[in-house]
Order: C-alpha cells, then sequence, then structure tokens
C-alpha cells in the first residue's frame, strides 16, 4: 500500500509542478528568464530563498553533519541568522548598483562595473562550476536515496536518478520560463517541505529522543566535530560567503520593491535555523540510537519512525525539497555557462535588445546538457558532505571582488581577476586532498592577492 501511495504521490507532485511552471511560462523571454526584476512578492521571495537552501543536502548532508560533527550544524544555521540580516542591511546598496541599468545578473553587474573581460570569465567560470557543483550533489543524494530503498549500486542508482530527473529538467527547462518559474514550483515546494519536517519534529518532542541524544560523546556538543580549523573557518567565512550567491542576488532582483527584499531575507535566516535545527539533531538522535551509516542517518531513522502515509508524505517532501535547489542550481549554471560562451551576444543584448530568442534557446540548451553532466562529479566526489561543503563554500574565493565593488570607492579589476583566479586554482589543487579545508586556503589566497594586486597597481599609477 505504501507503495501505491507513493507512486500516486511523485507523480501528482510532478504533473502539479510542470503545471505551475507552465503557467509561469507565458510570454517569457530572456530578461524574464534570468532575473523577472521587481516583480515578486513577499512569500515568493521568502519560501524562494529558504527552498533553495532546504534542498537534498537539509535531508541528507545535514544529517550527517549532525550524525558525525553534532551541534555543528546549529552553528552553520545560526551563520544564516546573522548573515541573511546582514545582506538585508545591504540590499539598498546591490538594489543601487543595478538602478537605471540593464543587467540581468550578478555576473552583468561585474561586467558592467570592472569593465573587463577576463574577470567577467574568471566570475562566471567559479559561479558556473560551483552550481554544477551543487547540482551533482542533489544527483548524488537522489542516488543514495534509490540505493537504500531499491538495495542496487550506488553508481547504478546515481546513473538511473540522473537520467530520470536530467530528463525531466530538459522538458521544463525546454517549455518554461526560468527564475519565474524557478521561485512559483519553490513555493510549492516548500509547502511540501515544511508539511513534512512538521511530522519529523514529532520525533524531536520525545523525552527519549534527548536522553539518547545525551550519550554522545563531549565533541558532539562543542562544535569540534570536523576539527577546530574547520568550526573557525565556518564562523569566520560562512557569513561573507552569504553575500556572494548568485541565486540570493536574483531573489532581492526579482522582489517587487527594496522592502520585500529585505523583510524577506530578514525572515529567512531563522526559518532556515530551524531546519539547520531539526536535521542536525534528526543526525545525532540517528547516531545515538545505532544507526550504522552517516550517509543514510536520516533515511534509516524515518523508516524507523514512519509508516502508510506520514511516511509517503516525508518522502515527497524529501523529492520536493532536491528539486528546489535542483532547479536553482540549474538556472544559475546555464546562465554562467551562456555568458562564457555567448559574450559578445549578451553585450549586444544590453545595448540593443537583439538576439533575445538567441540567448534564450542557448540558455536552455545549456540547462539541459549541464542537467545530464553534472552526474560525472557525483561519481568523482561521492561523499555528500564533501561535495556539498566543496560546492557552497568555493564561492567565498569571489567575495573580494563583490565587497570591492560593495564597499570600495575604487575597485580594482586586475586584483579582482587575480584574486578570483589564484584563489580557485589553489581550492581545486587541494581539494582532492582536503575537501572540507580547502576553502580555506582557497579564500585566505583570494584575499591576499586583491589587496596585493591592488596596492601594486596603485603605485604603478603613481609612479
Amino acid at each position: 500500500m505504501e507503495s501505491l501511495f507513493l507512486i500516486i504521490g511523485v507523480v501528482a507532485y510532478i504533473v502539479i509542478s510542470f503545471l505551475i511552471g507552465l503557467w509561469k511560462s507565458k510570454g517569457v523571454n530572456l530578461e524574464n528568464f534570468v532575473a523577472s526584476r521587481n516583480s515578486i512578492g513577499f512569500l515568493g521571495i521568502l519560501f524562494s530563498l529558504v527552498g533553495t537552501i532546504v534542498g537534498g543536502g537539509m535531508f541528507f548532508g545535514v544529517g550527517q553533519i549532525g550524525y558525525e560533527a553534532g551541534i555543528l550544524g546549529y552553528i552553520i544555521g545560526a551563520c544564516y541568522i546573522v548573515g541573511f540580516f546582514l545582506l538585508g542591511l545591504t540590499i539598498p546598496k546591490i538594489r543601487k548598483l543595478f538602478e537605471n541599468k540593464n543587467y540581468l545578473s550578478m555576473i552583468d553587474m561585474v561586467d558592467g562595473e570592472y569593465k573587463s573581460q577576463k574577470t567577467t570569465t574568471a566570475f562566471a567560470i567559479v559561479n558556473f562550476f560551483i552550481f554544477f557543483f551543487i547540482l551533482a550533489a542533489q544527483f548524488l543524494v537522489l542516488g543514495t536515496f534509490l540505493e537504500f530503498f531499491a538495495n542496487i549500486q550506488l553508481t547504478h542508482a546515481i546513473l538511473l536518478v540522473a537520467m530520470i530527473v536530467a530528463g525531466l529538467n530538459i522538458i521544463v527547462y525546454s517549455v518554461v520560463g526560468g527564475i519565474k518559474k524557478d521561485i512559483a514550483t519553490d513555493v510549492f515546494q516548500m509547502i511540501m517541505v515544511v508539511i513534512g519536517s512538521l511530522l519529523l519534529i514529532s520525533i524531536l518532542f520525545k523525552p527519549a529522543t534527548w536522553a539518547s541524544i545525551s550519550t554522545l560523546p563531549a565533541t558532539y556538543f562543542s562544535g569540534l566535530g570536523y576539527g577546530a580549523v574547520f568550526l573557525i573557518a565556518a564562523v569566520i567565512f560562512f557569513i561573507p560567503l552569504i553575500f556572494v550567491r548568485f541565486d540570493f542576488w536574483q531573489r532581492i532582483l526579482a522582489a517587487e520593491n527594496e522592502n520585500v527584499a529585505r523583510k524577506a531575507f530578514y525572515v529567512a535566516g531563522p526559518l532556515t535555523f530551524i531546519f539547520y535545527f531539526i536535521f542536525t539533531t534528526i543526525g545525532m538522535y540517528a547516531k545515538s540510537s545505532g544507526i550504522a551509516d552517516s550517509k543514510i542517518a536520516t533515511l534509516g531513522l524515518i523508516t524507523q519512525s514512519f509508516s502508510g502515509v506520514f511516511y509517503v508524505i516525508i518522502i515527497l517532501a524529501f523529492l520536493a525539497a532536491v528539486m528546489s535547489t535542483a532547479d536553482t542550481a540549474l538556472n544559475v549554471a546555464s546562465v554562467s555557462f551562456s555568458r562564457l560562451f555567448k559574450r559578445k551576444k549578451w553585450a549586444n543584448y544590453f545595448n540593443t535588445k537583439e538576439n533575445d530568442k538567441e540567448l534564450l534557446k542557448f540558455v536552455k540548451l545549456s540547462a539541459a546538457i549541464i542537467g545530464l553532466c553534472s552526474v560525472v562529479v557525483a561519481f568523482i566526489i561521492p561523499d555528500l558532505v564533501d561535495l556539498l561543503v566543496a560546492s557552497f563554500t568555493a564561492l567565498l574565493i569571489l567575495a573580494p571582488a563583490i565587497f570591492a565593488l560593495l564597499f570600495s570607492k575604487k575597485p580594482n579589476a586586475t586584483a579582482a581577476f587575480y584574486s578570483i583566479t589564484f584563489g580557485f586554482i589553489v581550492f581545486i589543487g587541494l581539494l582532492p586532498f582536503i575537501p572540507k579545508e580547502a576553502f580555506v586556503a582557497g579564500i585566505l589566497i583570494s584575499i591576499l592577492t586583491y589587496f596585493i594586486a591592488n596596492k601594486l597597481s596603485i603605485r604603478k599609477l603613481k609612479i
């Protein structure tokens, strides 16, 4: 009976998501696909923000963090509260950069403000790879999910799920319209996630849960589960990371006005923390209750604790979370990819509004190809936490370039280029050896390079 309910639920979910996408795709052009500026209300921005974060990585990755490192997940969640609040305060400055200009995204802003092809190219390359990794992480989550239930090898599971999901994405992104569709489906998906999460919360109200968690070693309550370097780096660097998220800037621009955007970010921080609290605690409880594999800690606990309709609802919530993040990652990756290979067409579009259909077609084609290719990364980096940490934290490499545009009177294009390039090279070089700490070296090199290159440029001008 559970299988029947699950099949009906999955089919219904896909049909509803597709119909919402079709509804929001009417009259879509390149501008609506990428930005849809000043058009989305408070709930749409709020649910889309939280939905982008609460993806498959929340169900698996944050659960795995709780299982392996304890309250470190709480600390990361708390960083979102502070980060979203500070980003909310900065929204007027961000929207001013786009005021009376044709920029559709963060990449366009970098291109227009720095006026440097090599800086824009480096920025777009890093953005592409980061969101490509994030998309791959969603495939890895789905593959792990399928393996758990079908008892087949992970590699086969990833391939099977990747083909199905990528195929659906090809259809959806060939027919429907980018950010507008993304936000609309995020609202529906977040409703599903909230319902499923409310069921999971019931586990946390049992005294036995906390009694079991209290038996864990002291390191689970110190934040040092992944070591002191990771903890310090997370506290210092995670908040700046929030400032350089392409998808967050998309939502700032898509909001009806400045006040709507700020309110959405202020509320999104505490909501995000709640989800981090739930899934970190679920992971800790799974560890204390004897579940053997950290990678399936959340699934193992769900299987032990729920059955029937409630079980199906939680599984559908998981699917909704995965697709919410996958949609956003695919959107950002495809836009970044098209900016790399169609830069002149994009420049001409901003000046004359020509090439609209050609660029839109290329973005959609890019989305289809990227959806298929991202599965390769899931084979290369089979550990979900490593993949999530690598994908999200690598964005920090862009921080000096973005913060210079936001807060410096004279941002330096040359310094921004070398900062991004050297930081990314160091990060990629260290990733196979220290996947959880590679971002620390990458961001330090990025910051140092920007300041050195900026100082050298100033001296050169004086001479």
